[in-house]
C-alpha cells in the first residue's frame, strides 16, 4: 500500500498524507470565530446552503449545561465524533460519580480522533472540532483531525480562517464594555464580530455581503444560552 492511501506510512519527506486530507477537509467548512469575554463566550457561525429548497440546522450542539460543540468540516464524521463524546461524558459520570470538567473532555476528543489516524480499516476524521465551555472562567479549546488540541481565547476554523488569525495578530480589538441589559450586551459584542468579518473580506480582497439570514451568533453564558435575534442582526448590519 502506498504511502497516499495508508494512515502509519510516512511519504518521503515525512508527512502523514490522509491526515493532510483530513486536515484540508476540515478547512471546507463554514466559517466560525468565537471568542472570551470576562463572563460569557461569542459565537459566530456563517450558514452555507446551496439551495433555497434547504433548509440548513443548526451547527451548534449541547454536550452538557455548560459545554457546547461546533465543527467545520464534513458532517457526517462530526455527528459521529459528538456521538463518542456525550457517550463519554455519561460514562464517565456513572464511574466517577463526578461531571468530567470542558478540559477532560477536550483530551477524550482528541483521543478519539487520534486513535482514527492509526486504526487499520479507518481514516482521520475530515472535521476540526470547537469546544466552548466554563473551567474557571469561558475556555474555548480547538480538536484538530489529527488530535492535537489547545486552548484558545478566542478562535476562527473554516473557510479562510487563516486569513481571520493573521488578521488579529495585526489589529488591537477593542474593549467591550459590559453592559446591565443582556440585549445591549449581545449587540455590543456582535459589533466586534462583524467588525471582524469585515477585515476579513477586506483581506481578501473580496466583495464580501455580510446579509443577517446567513450568520448564526449565540452569546454563551455559563448557566444558559443567548441566541441572537434576526431582528437584532439586522439592526446591526443596517448601522454599519
Amino acid at each position: 500500500m502506498s504511502y497516499t492511501e495508508s494512515l502509519n506510512v510516512f511519504s518521503p519527506d515525512g508527512r502523514l498524507i490522509q491526515v493532510e486530507y483530513a486536515h484540508h477537509a476540515s478547512d471546507q467548512g463554514s466559517l466560525i470565530i468565537a471568542k472570551t469575554s470576562i463572563d460569557s463566550i461569542l459565537l459566530c457561525i456563517e450558514k452555507k446552503s446551496t439551495s433555497k429548497n434547504v433548509l440548513e440546522t443548526s451547527k451548534l450542539f449541547k454536550v452538557c449545561d455548560d459545554v457546547y460543540f461546533s465543527y467545520s468540516g464534513l458532517a457526517a464524521d462530526a455527528q459521529i465524533i459528538f456521538t463518542k463524546l456525550v457517550l463519554f461524558y455519561h460514562n464517565y459520570k456513572i464511574s466517577t460519580d463526578t461531571y468530567p470538567d470542558i478540559s477532560a473532555l477536550a483530551m477524550e476528543l482528541g483521543n478519539i480522533k487520534f486513535k482514527y489516524t492509526i486504526q487499520g480499516g479507518k481514516r482521520p476524521f475530515g472535521a476540526r472540532s470547537i469546544l466552548m465551555g466554563f473551567e474557571e472562567g469561558p475556555k474555548i479549546f480547538i480538536v484538530e483531525p489529527d488530535g492535537n488540541y489547545g486552548e484558545y481565547k478566542q478562535a476562527a476554523l473554516g473557510y479562510k480562517n487563516d486569513k481571520v488569525e493573521f488578521i488579529d495578530k495585526n489589529v488591537t480589538n477593542q474593549q467591550i464594555t459590559v453592559l446591565e441589559d443582556e440585549k445591549l450586551l449581545s449587540l455590543n459584542l456582535e459589533e466586534q464580530v462583524f467588525k471582524d468579518l469585515t477585515i476579513v473580506g477586506r483581506a481578501m480582497n473580496e466583495s464580501i455581503k455580510i446579509d443577517y439570514r446567513n450568520i448564526e451568533s449565540f452569546i454563551i453564558y455559563q448557566s444558559n444560552i443567548y441566541k441572537v435575534h434576526e431582528d437584532s442582526l439586522k439592526e446591526i448590519i443596517e448601522k454599519n
